[in-house]
């Protein structure tokens, strides 16, 4: 085989795995239905007790304002709910700070099909331009994955 056809060749076939790496927001559904993805994620990334220690409790403090830059975004686009909506969301933050994953569960039959594929587009814009606030990042000495639950409200609420 000549170089030109080996690298056309590893092209097409690295081609499908950047193209769903670019979405670091799925939901919990769609990541599970990836078997390989869900282990490596699990074995990477310790849970937040485990990783933060004893900064786990100031870390849930300063995490107030991810939650509120992440709903307030969301209203900023446009994207209301029509009644207070439950979401399970569970953040894979790197050592940096950076969020890595998120991954949403909404209860069924709380949002409409549209409505959840606007949410996941948002998510993924917002997750490639937020960073933690930085007495949050100082904590951070490994990956690790921290689970919350959340309700976006239906109207915003103030800063």
């Amino acid at each position: 085989m000549h170089m030109k056809q080996i690298l056309f060749m590893i092209a097409v076939l690295l081609f499908p795995i950047l193209v769903v790496a670019q979405d670091r927001g799925v939901s919990i559904k769609d990541f599970e239905a990836n078997e390989g993805q869900k282990q490596s994620l699990n074995q990477f990334y310790k849970p937040a007790a485990e990783a933060l220690g004893n900064g786990l409790n100031q870390f849930r403090i300063t995490f107030t304002s991810t939650k509120q830059s992440l709903n307030d975004y969301l209203h900023s686009h446009k994207l209301i709910w029509s009644k207070d909506t439950p979401c399970a969301l569970q953040f894979y933050f790197s050592k940096d700070g950076r969020i890595d994953h998120v991954l949403y569960k909404f209860n069924s039959g709380d949002v409409e099909t549209a409505q959840e594929d606007e949410f996941r587009k948002l998510l993924n814009e917002w997750i490639a331009t937020y960073e933690l606030p930085s007495q949050a990042a100082l904590l951070i000495h490994s990956p690790f994955k921290y689970l919350y639950g959340s309700k976006f409200k239906s109207v915003p609420t103030s800063k």
